[in-house]
């Protein structure tokens, strides 16, 4: 008896090609994007949990200074040593930051994200170990399988002995040995590296280059954390940043490290939390609308089939053979939709990868967590089906059917306006997100963009790098060229100070007598003109904290009376770090010394600069590598998260109106089909093509406009939410529910059209014999 209930189950599929393919469709896009979200969602949720003592490592992070909130992931060195005194700990391990890390191949020098550890690191960490012994020691290197076989071409490269050289200015060059080759964790990690060395490969006299780092402890079994940290913390020769017993510190679980926003350290990876959140949420909003169109349109499809149906139910087909029927054919949409939901999220895995800084294989959805919840989604959502089609057809008195008596699927109305809701929802927050993102990367930030950075040799003298940025003026494309002691976006210093018995501190930046220039400052009052070492600029932040009436030639806040810095300028407030920040106190000193280089390019093709400063540089400074950085991508670089969020919502919006229109088609297909005889009557009688299609689109129309007015004031609401992460921002206006409308409105008519079009154009005779 199955393969008859499964040949009719295909018959059923075939004989409404269209109809079926909706369906397919509809489930197929559901699928893939669950079947990504789920895996990307749960390798992002399992971070660092490959670690078998992970319920024992904790990561410390130490508070803020002076008035700054928010906590910091770094620790002095001497950090590590002194929680070995504790009794409760049972190992400690300090990462560290090899500055600007790059190894010699012959004369070719490649880029290396190096991290420097001590030996304790593999008995707290579980990285595997593909070949070589699992310890970092002195004078050798532990390098990555990805990396070796992008350098060398293979991953045999044990005993092989390499140059590495690094330090702020690649200075320090040593020689070392791969000891070891590190394979890919089962999950990911928030520590991110492609190499790993001894702490001890940069000693002897040179530990100023890595005073500190990040300290992780593995805590004695049945020992509480937050007793331990209580106890820690009333130590006073504990060390601090701000010096012994000045900052107090936490521990948090290695598993929460992957999320923890204090870990901003060059060899650490995270993500918000936040975003996991609405990454869930997607999921839900996208399966739910999948499997309303499957269960909708499936039922729909039954009713079609109502002759049929009586027809068996005179005859009297049993309960059990009901539900066979029911799912046999529920199995074949399903079994269609999965498979080619597997093509396709194979497909689109690459681009899925690329756009959120992911990486997910497509066999990590065969492991016993994502393949557990797939399996769940599909069950359930083939007991439904299965159920409410038994349910409906069980119900039905035979001799309706058979008459041809409509019968409508209430609920189709209502979850086809929240299907609209919910994709008009996303719509207004992709355009909002789109307008914030827009004005980040374009409006003002009180000083030039086009400023690209280099970081001079730091023993180098200084009439040397003077020279070199003299010889940078003479380049075309080249505007203006300052000293600096960094830019306002990253690479700045902050100072901390008393005054009047508070706390307080300031950014602070130091600058040749071009340094205002190169920046466009803009000036309020007094001279951007920076010429003895006691010159001052501030801007309007400053002067309003301190309440100056008359800025000019006042003694600058938090320096000794003894020493003679006066203000000499005050300028407009600028972007420091980036929009999600107040404007801080900033101090620009004046210093003809300083070794970063700031080129002000114009605005000009940067692709036609970079070979004309690397010349450049190679002619004053041919021992060390050609780095820079420009500004606007250190600025872009600071909205990440926001960008990531943006693309799941925007991928979001587009997926929920794609499947929101299949159930448009769906519906209004059903619709068409229930009221075939109506409108041949009155096409009979006169109504013209104009009239068939505003009496089938007016239902619709009246359930697209609920959805619109729903959607306004939820849209209205979650994006000032979101937006209240920035401190510069855009305002919601009233033209982003006009733009998404006006979409929603092309999209229902496009979707519409073709079939009321048709409908309104058929023969009268034909329908009404039906």
């Amino acid at each position: 008896m199955l393969p008859y209930t499964l040949k009719l189950a295909l018959r059923h599929f075939f004989r409404r090609r269209i109809y079926s393919s909706i369906i397919v469709m509809s489930l197929t896009v559901g699928f893939a994007c669950t079947c990504l979200l789920v895996s990307f969602l749960i390798a992002e949720s399992n971070a660092d949990s490959f670690h078998p003592k992970k319920d024992r490592i904790y990561e410390i992070t130490s508070s803020g200074f002076a008035e700054r909130q928010g906590r910091i992931a770094y620790t002095f060195r001497e950090t590590h040593g002194y929680l070995l005194n504790y009794p409760e700990v049972e190992n400690a391990c300090q990462v560290s930051d090899v500055q600007r890390a790059e190894i010699l191949i012959g004369e070719n020098a490649t880029s290396l994200n190096v991290i420097a550890v001590d030996t304790s690191f593999f008995s707290m960490f579980d990285f595997p170990l593909v070949a070589g012994i699992k310890k970092v020691v002195p004078g050798g290197m532990m390098i990555t399988t990805e990396k070796a076989q992008q350098l060398f071409g293979t991953q045999d490269v044990l005993g092989r002995t390499i140059d590495i050289r690094g330090g702020s200015e690649r200075e320090i060059r040593k020689e070392v040995t791969i000891t070891g080759i590190v394979g890919k964790p089962r999950e990911k990690s928030h520590l991110r590296f492609d190499g790993l060395i001894s702490m001890a490969v940069f000693d002897a006299g040179e530990e100023s280059n890595r005073p500190g780092g990040a300290n992780y402890v593995l805590l004695r079994e049945n020992t509480d954390p937050v007793e331990f940290m209580t106890k820690y913390n009333k130590d006073p020769l504990r060390p601090t940043i701000m010096g012994p017993g000045k900052m107090d510190f936490i521990l948090h679980p290695i598993t929460e490290a992957y999320f923890l926003s204090a870990n901003t350290l060059g060899f650490m990876q995270t993500r918000g939390e936040t975003f996991i959140w609405v990454g869930w949420i997607v999921c839900g909003l996208i399966l739910f609308m999948a499997g309303f169109n499957f269960v909708n349109l499936f039922l729909l499809s039954i009713q079609e089939r109502k002759r049929e149906t009586g027809i068996q139910k005179t005859l009297g087909i049993s309960l059990w053979q009901t539900l066979r029927a029911a799912a046999t054919e529920a199995t074949v949409y399903i079994g269609v939709s999965v498979v080619l939901s597997a093509v396709l999220t194979s497909a689109i895995m690459p681009l899925f990868n690329n756009a959120l800084t992911a990486d997910v294989e497509f066999t990590y959805m065969s492991r016993l967590q994502p393949l557990a919840i797939i399996v769940s989604i599909i069950a359930v959502l083939m007991f439904i089906v299965i159920v409410l089609t038994t349910i409906k057809q069980r119900r039905t008195v035979p001799v309706s059917m058979m008459r041809n008596v409509s019968a409508k699927v209430r609920f189709s109305k209502l979850f086809f306006t929240l299907q609209f809701f919910v994709s008009i929802t996303l719509c207004v927050c992709s355009v909002t997100i789109i307008k914030q993102m827009k004005f980040v990367e374009e409006s003002s930030v009180g000083f030039n963009r086009n400023i690209l950075q280099m970081n001079a040799p730091r023993n180098e003298k200084d009439q040397r790098i003077t020279e070199f940025k003299n010889r940078l003026l003479q380049i075309p494309e080249v505007e203006h060229a300052a000293q600096a002691s960094g830019n306002p976006i990253s690479g700045n210093m902050i100072i901390a100070f008393t005054w009047e018995g508070k706390e307080m501190s300031s950014y602070a930046f130091e600058g040749d007598e071009n340094f205002a220039k190169a920046l466009d400052l803009q000036l309020v009052e007094g001279t951007l003109e920076l010429k003895n070492v006691g010159d001052k600029l501030v801007n309007e932040s400053l002067v309003k904290l301190f309440d100056m009436k008359d800025p000019i030639g006042m003694r600058v806040p938090g320096v000794p009376k003894s020493e003679e810095h006066r203000i000499v300028g005050v300028v407009k407030d600028f972007t420091c770090v980036s929009f999600k920040t107040e404007i801080p106190p900033v101090i620009i000193s004046y210093k003809a010394s300083a070794k970063n280089l700031l080129v002000d390019y114009g605005g000009n093709d940067l692709s036609v600069l970079l070979p004309k400063l690397k010349t450049a540089w190679t002619e004053f400074f041919p021992d060390y590598y050609f780095d820079y950085k420009v500004i606007q991508d250190d600025l872009m670089k600071k909205y990440s998260e926001e960008s990531l969020f943006y693309k799941v919502v925007l991928a979001a919006s587009i997926t929920t109106m794609v499947i929101s229109c299949f159930g448009l088609f769906a519906l209004s297909w059903a619709v068409i089909r229930s009221r075939a005889k109506e409108m041949s009557i009155r096409k009979v009688f006169g109504a013209g093509a104009a009239n068939i299609l505003g009496l089938l689109t007016v239902s619709f129309a009246k359930r697209l406009l609920l959805a619109f007015i729903l959607a306004v004031p939820v849209g209205y609401y979650v994006m000032n939410l979101w937006l209240t992460r920035f401190v510069y921002k855009v305002e919601v206006d009233s033209w982003v529910f006009v733009t998404t409308g006006g979409a929603l409105a092309i999209i229902a008519i496009v979707t519409l059209g073709i079939q009321t079009l048709k409908a309104s154009l058929s023969s009268p005779l034909k329908d009404i014999k039906e």
